[in-house]
């Protein structure tokens, strides 16, 4: 588990936000540290991605990342059977239909099975990079493209991995981490979404926190 790691530099960071009285992400009443801020930008230049945004948990990044592309009721979003519950929930937290698709012998999702599985109600697809195992994800794009499906990639479980040379969650539309006590980066709790897409982006950032556009250590 993550957390076997903590050590001195962690404790050094922790007391760095205490002593500024900066708890929250966006201001602080004696200073702007951001630690949340400087987090996001040296992640989304680690992906590779313009865009990085740190939320509660990775199923709030997915829970937001659905919503901010209009994933809602009547809507189908096709799964791995093979997954945490979190995959399947985020869906049913935004109103709309998780349909199950079969996985290979890699335990990720078995492209010919989600193209099966697509029907004029699917709008996405949440393909889940299992235990640093990436999923077939050329295959996997392409029938996504062929069908005008938006691909948001589960790495909770594979952050750092790579697919053909590409970091896993910066192949599809987004990609969500999650930060919890057993992931490779810990908070204990916590998750992230990057993106290259702006539109995306925004959106869920307004999701994330009172439907604002927050900048710099202003006091809203």
């Amino acid at each position: 588990p993550g957390a076997m790691m903590l050590g001195e530099e962690q404790k050094k960071g922790v007391m760095e936000v205490l002593d500024s009285k900066a708890l929250f992400r966006y201001y602080g009443p004696l200073g702007s540290l951001n630690k949340t801020k400087e987090f996001e930008e040296k992640f989304a230049k680690y992906m590779g991605t313009k865009y990085a945004l740190a939320v509660s948990s990775g199923t709030a990044a997915l829970c937001i990342g659905l919503t901010a592309a209009g994933i809602g009721p009547g809507d189908e979003v096709i799964v791995p059977g093979y997954t945490w519950i979190a995959s399947a929930l985020s869906v049913v937290a935004c109103r709309a239909t998780p349909v199950i698709a079969e996985v290979d012998k890699s335990l990720t999702l078995d492209p010919n099975d989600f193209e099966a599985k697509i029907t004029g109600k699917t709008k996405a697809v949440i393909p889940v990079h299992m235990r640093g195992i990436g999923c077939r994800m050329d295959e996997i794009v392409e029938i996504a493209e062929d069908h005008g499906l938006t691909v948001f990639e589960d790495n909770a479980q594979s952050c750092g991995g790579e697919y053909k040379g590409r970091k896993l969650a910066t192949i599809g539309d987004a990609g969500m981490f999650s930060f919890q006590l057993n992931k490779i980066i810990t908070a204990g709790e916590g998750g992230g979404l990057i993106t290259n897409e702006k539109d995306l982006f925004e959106k869920s950032v307004m999701l994330h926190d009172v439907a604002s556009l927050r900048e710099g250590p202003k006091v809203w």
